[in-house]
């Protein structure tokens, strides 16, 4: 495990999981207060992956559906499963 912390999550990287977090956080209620049919709460954890790799970005998508579960449990149900395929989609991309 620690050379897994130390390959993967540098410092700018584990400074950054709060950020794109507070970033999920603030697109997922900007999406639920306005209705809007649109994924707005994944627009962290594209950032931060794009940034410090899908580790990190798995690590942010976790997180993200915890908090946001709290205050609404679909999303801790079903937006992991499509954070995960969007991590996919980016890490295919990105080589």
């Amino acid at each position: 495990m620690k050379s897994l912390k130390r390959r993967f999550f540098s410092l700018m990287s584990t400074l950054l999981i709060p950020v794109a977090v507070a970033i999920n956080f603030t697109g997922s209620f900007i999406a639920s207060s306005l209705k809007l049919p649109l994924f707005l709460d994944a627009i962290g954890t594209v950032f931060i992956s794009l940034i410090a790799g899908p580790w990190v970005g798995s690590v942010t998508a976790v997180i993200t559906s915890i908090a946001t579960g709290g205050f609404n449990p679909v999303n801790l149900a079903f937006f992991y499963q499509l954070e995960y395929l969007l991590l996919l989609l980016l890490e295919i991309l990105q080589d």
